[in-house]
């Protein structure tokens, strides 16, 4: 999250430096400035979200330039500030996720899929925040296109605007036929932004309060499975993308997607038949067996993917009828053909025919799987 400072002094008058208090909205407060050479920093402890209130995290405020830090300084003096509220300085309704000290309230949490929600009757999980529906009012993507970097959250890249996280991309159109929920057609080297959704995971397995989950949607696409034509998962670059290693170290799903992800997202060890080692990982693909598997998938027509809004942006859709299917990778190499995946076509078939790069790589999408734990 972005750090900013909070200063009070900055537009006061001299006369009420000099008296050592300072007027805020027709309140004052004395002022406690420390000795020569000493800075006085008043430490405030942090306040617990509520499910209908944000909170903040425990940090000192400097008497001296009347900026924050979050970790406890090293040098001057620190007196205990009591509740936050009650500095007439701070801003409490005006913090925004952008601000370093801000904890969201519970709902709001859950709602920018920073905690997880667990539907049984359904067999759902939300969780994890993804760009997934294409915005098309035209005054709010007039909005948009006015922000700048400073509502940029550093963590996930997303743009934070109005109670919401959005983001953008240009889109490419893979076959002529891509297009979004609404109908429109994705326009090469066109800009778009798409509003951030909590994921929607579908539940294969579970144990006590930890589930194994898949996503509903195809949540990504555009990227090439590997980096060469002989490549294992284990060397893939989709593999890459999910876990933020490699070239996309930082900037994988893993780390934008998944808030709080080593709070609730468990390591998955497991093994493959392509050459691959042993694989320990916190986001992967389906396997050919599962996605084989009738206790997962009774039939074709229950693995055919919808594509959300920003996959179909990335050269993945296709037309089934009246809805928009995708293809989708699965995480093994094909042994018969070296230059060929695993993966499952529009209409459900599960084969070895994706190519691993080049053009035809990018009609695929990932659907990601992940293991998480609900306490």
């Amino acid at each position: 999250m972005k750090k900013i400072s909070m200063y009070i002094g900055a537009t006061l008058g001299l006369a009420a430096l000099v008296a050592g208090f300072v007027i805020i909205n027709n309140n004052s407060f004395a002022l406690k400035i420390g000795a020569r050479g000493t800075t006085l920093y008043k430490h405030y402890n942090a306040i617990a979200a509520t499910n209908d209130e944000h909170g903040c995290k425990e940090f000192w405020v400097s008497c001296s330039d009347y900026s924050f830090t979050l970790t406890e300084p090293t040098d001057g003096t620190i007196e205990e500030g009591g509740d936050i509220r009650n500095n007439k300085s701070f801003d409490w309704n005006g913090m925004t996720p952008l601000d370093d000290r801000f904890i969201p309230s519970n709902n709001k949490a859950k709602a920018w899929g920073m905690k997880p929600v667990l539907d049984l009757g359904n067999n759902r999980i939300t969780y994890g925040l993804m760009p997934q529906t294409v915005v098309d009012d035209s005054d709010t993507i007039s909005a948009l296109n006015a922000l700048d970097s400073s509502s940029i959250d550093e963590t996930t890249g997303y743009y934070y605007y109005n109670g919401d996280f959005y983001q953008t991309c240009i889109g490419y159109n893979n076959d002529g036929d891509n297009h979004f929920a609404n109908g429109t057609i994705v326009v090469d080297e066109t800009k778009y932004w798409f509003i951030c959704e909590p994921i929607t995971w579908v539940i294969m397995e579970n144990s006590s309060s930890t589930y194994l989950v898949y996503s509903e949607k195809a949540l990504h696409g555009g990227i090439n499975w590997g980096y060469s034509n002989s490549d294992t998962y284990e060397t893939s670059q989709v593999r890459a993308w999910l876990n933020g290693t490699n070239t996309y170290s930082g900037q994988g799903f893993f780390q934008t997607a998944l808030f709080n992800c080593n709070t609730y997202v468990q390591p998955m060890t497991f093994s493959l038949d392509d050459g691959s080692s042993i694989v320990n990982d916190n986001v992967r693909l389906l396997t050919k067996d599962e996605a084989q598997d009738s206790t997962y998938f009774a039939n074709d027509n229950k693995r055919m993917l919808v594509t959300s809004d920003w996959t179909a942006a990335h050269r993945v859709c296709f037309k089934n009828g009246s809805t928009s299917f995708v293809r989708w990778w699965l995480c093994e190499a094909s042994k018969n053909k070296t230059t060929c995946a695993w993966g499952v076509g529009v209409n459900g078939g599960v084969g070895e025919g994706g190519p691993k790069t080049a053009t035809g790589s990018y009609d695929r999408a990932e659907r990601p799987v992940i293991k998480i734990t609900i306490a």
